[in-house]
């Protein structure tokens, strides 16, 4: 068997669990063609989570991968899907190996049995890292890198585009959510490695419905310890112009969003400098003028100036602001 062949093998073998655990090591069979130079290979992490890889030489520096993911039960979701990749090894002028330059895509792809958006990619295989130049399914892309080796480190942005709330909440938890709606932007970053993943997160979202909470727009500003993310600094506004601060954990690996979303606490607080508290009740957007009417309850506590026989007097305030 050509020798970089082999290594191409051992590329695929060696990264692809890495995503669900790292330092897997995989049982496998199969068969090897060495006058068409192709080898057959069948990978089970798990018995129930089975991987067929196939590799071909196309041309001297040129190879096909395919590769066949059936139910594997990822610490998020179950994915299934065929995936299309072509290698070409990128020499300097003196002919020595420099790196391996690839193009993904993917067909018939389900996340928890439904079908998504398919995957297309290019990335580049460079110093034990898989550099991801651009990667996209529907409204998500993302680029950064993945070390496939010790320690494993990552460090990747994921953006979103206008992705569709109802067709993520129905992927994310396996059955159809006719109770959310709309639409949302955002980006997302993972650093570390495998093992200790940090997260940060924004995203933002309007005009839209979740766990029966109708909103005009919605903030949410998160991180955390892979798979725990903290709110902070998440607004949302109501239809009607309420509008509470979000806060609260959500563990990434517990599919039922809605009672962990409904979970988190709602409070009105908008800012508290110590001596002064300040709730924004109604927020409402003027369709016709553009501009905004807030609402606002002030409470200021009385500073200690008072002789001993007087007492302190905190005041409550209405404030209406009105912005063009």
């Amino acid at each position: 068997m050509d020798r970089r062949l082999a290594a191409i093998f051992l590329l695929f073998a060696g990264f692809m669990p890495l995503t669900a655990r790292a330092a897997v090591y995989l049982p496998f069979k199969g068969n090897v063609d060495f006058a068409k130079k192709q080898l057959t290979l069948a990978l089970k992490p798990k018995k129930e989570t089975p991987f067929a890889v196939e590799i071909s030489q196309t041309a001297r520096d040129s190879y096909h991968v395919l590769v066949n993911v059936e139910n594997w039960n990822t610490p998020v979701f179950e994915v299934s899907t065929v995936l299309e990749c072509s290698l070409d090894i990128v020499r300097d002028k003196n002919q020595v190996f420099r790196s391996l330059a690839g193009k993904l895509v993917s067909k018939y792809t389900l996340i928890n049995n439904k079908p998504v958006k398919e995957i297309s990619g290019q990335f580049e295989v460079k110093d034990g890292k898989v550099l991801v130049n651009a990667f996209s399914t529907g409204s998500i892309s993302s680029e950064g890198f993945v070390q496939f080796i010790h320690p494993h480190k990552i460090d990747a942005t994921i953006r979103l585009s206008g992705i569709n709330i109802q067709d993520f909440l129905s992927s994310f938890s396996g059955k159809d959510r006719d109770d959310a709606r709309g639409w949302a932007d955002g980006e997302i970053s993972l650093s570390g490695n495998l093992q200790r993943m940090d997260i940060k997160g924004r995203i933002t979202s309007y005009d839209g419905e979740m766990q029966g909470l109708e909103y005009n727009s919605m903030l949410l500003n998160f991180e955390g310890l892979y798979p725990l993310i903290i709110f902070s600094d998440s607004v949302v506004t109501q239809v009607d112009g309420l509008t509470f601060n979000l806060s609260g954990s959500m563990d990434l690996r517990n599919r039922n969003i809605d009672k962990q979303f409904e979970a988190l606490a709602k409070e009105p607080l908008v800012s508290n400098d110590g001596r002064n508290l300040e709730w924004t009740l109604k927020r409402i957007q003027s369709g016709t003028r553009g501009g905004t009417t807030e609402l606002k309850y002030l409470l200021r506590k009385g500073e200690d100036i008072r002789s001993s026989s007087e007492e302190g007097t905190d005041i409550l305030g209405i404030e209406r602001k009105v912005v063009f």
